[in-house]
């Protein structure tokens, strides 16, 4: 028994941590006025970061459609080294009728009442109905001319708005459909009512078509979630587009930068060194005997010329990202010192700058030096035999210094495109 229950808990949890979703960081621009929350942030952070092991997905709302084209493309950007939305048609249902069509105008239910068996009444009716739907198509053009004008849709009042214009439209036309039923039954044939009831026919269709485009709008727009788990880039540039309809040759253009925060970023840079690993530079001089003349042996002496030398290298630098103006990292690199000799570099220093960036570096230095033999001693007293030119016999060894410099990244920003 024990052992089933340990199976079942064992499985339950399994089931459990493979269930897990992942997470998505959803940043939601206010494209209505701006106020002090026009940007919100899914995990409450007041800053346009993005954890790399999340998806990122951005978010529009309360646009206006009718006015403006919402266009967003996105780039993954590396410092060193489009999406077009269509707006959601909304669900069908949810309108209920209010029962008037405008001041004035008859509802539904006395509609329904209105005694069509004579002629003279029909006649009557599609006088009425010929102005209201001449008013109702008046009002609609001055709705959609007005929402397609404002910057920004209030879209609660134009839903609103919206229903009170489709309940209008489905009276007109129940009104339209009861009187040419009542045509067809007392068989009316006069051309000048029969040419006014297409008429009132051929506007509903027309208003019809209007109401549709404004049935398919929906504010809320986004771009889905973006998987930047693994790349070497520095942040995610969003640009948003808003193209207005009546001059869609000169749009605004809006740029976004979301950095990523997490993980490894690895940047090449390229700088000024100091190393305290060199080449040691002796002299030597004759020597006389008792009598002042010159002898065949020399001394050996050390000359000072410091304890450092300086260069120009390159370095890669190891950093956890975290979009901040100061971060720490991890540097490998090479070292070309003055006198031409290659030296391994590997340290640690801090990152300056987000866009552009400086970073000083400090560690420890390695490579080959030259220096005086062991056989020899470089004290300027010890005689020795150099022979003809009294060369100091020297040899190379490897050896670790310390080092310290700055270095700037003089390459283009890479960008890699959304597919």
């Amino acid at each position: 028994m024990k052992h089933s229950l340990l199976f079942i808990s064992l499985l339950f949890l399994v089931q459990f941590t493979m269930a897990q979703n992942i997470e998505t960081t959803v940043i939601t621009i206010d494209l209505s006025r701006p106020e002090k929350n026009s940007v919100k942030h899914s995990d409450g952070l007041n800053k346009l970061v993005v954890k790399n092991r999340h998806l990122l997905a951005i978010s529009l709302e309360n646009g206006n459609p009718f006015k403006y084209t919402y266009k967003l493309t996105y780039q993954n950007i590396s410092l060193f080294d489009s999406d077009n939305f269509q707006f959601k048609e909304e669900e069908k249902g949810g309108d209920k009728r209010t029962g008037l069509i405008s001041k004035g105008l008859k509802d539904i239910d006395t509609i329904q009442k209105i005694d069509l068996s004579k002629k003279e009444n029909v006649v009557s009716e599609l006088n009425l109905l010929k102005s209201d739907v001449d008013k109702f198509g008046l009002d609609l053009d001055d709705f959609i001319l007005k929402i397609s004008l404002v910057d920004n849709l209030d879209i609660e009042k134009f839903k609103k708005e919206r229903t009170k214009k489709i309940n209008k439209f489905n009276t007109l036309n129940l009104y339209s459909a009861l009187i040419e039923n009542a045509i067809e039954k007392l068989k009316i044939v006069e051309p000048a009512i029969l040419e006014k009831l297409k008429n009132v026919k051929s506007s509903l269709e027309e208003n019809q078509t209007k109401l549709a485009k404004t049935n398919k709008i929906d504010s809320n727009a986004y771009i889905l979630p973006i998987d930047i788990n693994g790349d070497n880039v520095d942040y995610v540039e969003i640009t948003l587009e808003r193209i207005d309809k009546s001059n869609p040759t000169t749009p605004e253009i809006y740029k976004y930068k979301i950095w990523i925060r997490g993980g490894l970023k690895i940047d090449v840079s390229a700088g000024t060194y100091i190393t305290s690993l060199f080449d040691a530079q002796y002299s030597t001089t004759t020597t006389t005997d008792a009598n002042g003349n010159t002898v065949n042996n020399s001394t050996i002496t050390k000359d000072d010329v410091g304890n450092y030398d300086f260069g120009f290298g390159a370095m890669v630098n190891i950093s956890l990202r975290g979009g901040s103006w100061i971060r720490p990292t991890i540097n490998f690199g090479t070292l070309l010192t003055s006198n031409q000799k290659f030296q391994i570099l590997a340290g640690g220093g801090f990152i300056l700058g987000k866009n552009e960036r400086w970073i000083i570096h400090g560690g420890l230095s390695m490579g080959r030096i030259s220096e005086i033999k062991n056989t020899f001693v470089a004290d300027g007293t010890t005689e020795y035999d150099l022979g003809q030119g009294a060369n100091v016999p020297t040899t190379n060894k490897f050896k670790f210094g310390h080092f310290f410099g700055v270095s700037y990244n003089f390459g283009k920003q890479k960008k890699n495109k959304n597919p």
